[in-house]
């Protein structure tokens, strides 16, 4: 980031850290709460940075701002996928493509994480449906902003895009204690 103009000599640098990315594999995506930034890491960020920098700069080590993303859509499969093992199996493959690409560490289109400020649009949902095998139509889609109020994650009325904001990152998991995650239902 720029320097800011409210702490002269201090250039602000977002960090994400490098995570365990099984849990997308598992259909559960990865929960902000494990992108968090601890003191270890700043430590070792500043160390590095400290023969690295100008001499007067502060680097100070911050979190993006986590913007909750979940998707509500209903799908049509190909005839050959009529029965409830394959419904299962591609309900389970969605689920995953919609964690693995709505995710600030192996999101986004080249899969190297989502960018910075990006804002999510449903065609960008439509694209990545696109590539699951079996998928004969797609209904209409909705998404569901998530952000944090107080501590608490707060699921907001659906919108036409999710704008993250100049320094916001997308991200989804799977919220068994709540309604976080994808919802996808089968349409004949």
């Amino acid at each position: 980031l720029p320097s800011n103009p409210k702490k002269p000599g201090t250039v602000e640098l977002l960090v994400v850290p490098q995570v365990n990315t099984e849990d997308i594999e598992r259909g559960r995506g990865i929960h902000p709460d494990s992108l968090r930034l601890n003191d270890r890491l700043k430590d070792r960020i500043d160390s590095y940075l400290g023969d690295r920098k100008l001499l007067g700069v502060n680097v100070e080590c911050l979190e993006p701002n986590y913007v909750g993303v979940t998707v509500q859509t209903e799908v049509a499969l190909e005839a050959q996928y009529q029965n409830t093992t394959a419904q299962q199996e591609i309900l389970f493959q969605l689920r995953v493509a919609l964690f693995r690409f709505l995710n600030p560490v192996t999101g986004g289109v080249e899969g190297q994480g989502w960018q910075l400020g990006q804002p999510l649009y449903p065609s960008d949902v439509v694209a990545l449906c696109q590539t699951i095998p079996g998928i004969r139509y797609l209904g209409a889609i909705q998404l569901f902003e998530l952000r944090r109020f107080e501590g608490e994650w707060v699921r907001l009325p659906p919108s036409t895009s999710i704008n993250p904001g100049r320094f916001g990152l997308i991200c989804s998991w799977q919220d068994s204690n709540s309604n976080f995650g994808h919802s996808i239902n089968v349409v004949a």
